[in-house]
């Protein structure tokens, strides 16, 4: 069984936009002072990790294998709170050096509010300018650990009248309507755009400080 063209075209719509990701982390790079900072080191992270997850996405997206999607775009969320996480304190440079050099966890640590960054808080703080985050936490959290959506996905088919249901023992995950899938890549999609702006943002801020060294030199 095939996707769709529809589907077919918003994957490679996605290759896209995974591969502008990689030019704009590039492009940070450049821009960089004379030496790296605990950021950069950061960035690099970030952008490497929503490229790999992005390109597991399409692939097993290609391969109808919604469990693992699910648990990626999970994975892919969390990036996108990760970076939104740094925004939110009040030296991200400090708070990445936190992390790099004393192993300091995000969870553990409290933004300019004084709360402490669990993913569920960031989740429902982002949420605030993107809806459909809350949910989509809450949803993909659910193909991370084992839980009733695994026994519910496992159900071809029910008979209601002879109260009759139907399993299914396969990689492959041919009952989702094809909605389901364009649905993953919207989501990624939203994603990826939400991790560029950060990246944006934070590549203006490293042209400012470039151009302030320029003019002390």
């Amino acid at each position: 069984m095939k996707h769709t063209d529809k589907t077919l075209t918003l994957l490679k719509e996605l290759k896209n936009k995974r591969d502008n990701l990689k030019y704009i982390g590039n492009e940070i790079m450049e821009c960089r002072k004379h030496s790296m900072g605990y950021m950069d080191f950061v960035i690099i992270a970030i952008v490497n990790r929503s490229i790999s997850i992005t390109v597991g996405i399409e692939k097993l997206i290609i391969e109808h294998n919604m469990t693992c999607v699910r648990a990626l775009l999970r994975m892919q969320l969390e990036t996108v709170l990760t970076m939104a996480a740094f925004w939110l304190t009040e030296n991200p440079e400090k708070m990445a050096k936190e992390i790099i050099v004393d192993g300091k966890k995000i969870t553990d640590m409290k933004d300019k509010d004084g709360k402490r960054m669990t993913y569920s808080y960031l989740a429902k703080k982002i949420g605030k300018a993107f809806e459909w985050i809350p949910d989509l936490y809450r949803n993909t959290c659910e193909y991370i650990h084992f839980s009733e959506r695994h026994l519910y996905d496992s159900i071809y088919s029910t008979n209601e009248e002879k109260r009759i249901a139907y399993f299914i023992i396969s990689e492959k995950d041919y009952n989702y309507p094809e909605h389901s899938w364009i649905e993953v890549i919207d989501y990624t999609r939203h994603c990826l755009f939400i991790i560029e702006v950060f990246l944006k943002k934070y590549k203006e801020i490293k042209e400012i400080t470039r151009d302030k060294d320029k003019e002390n030199l």
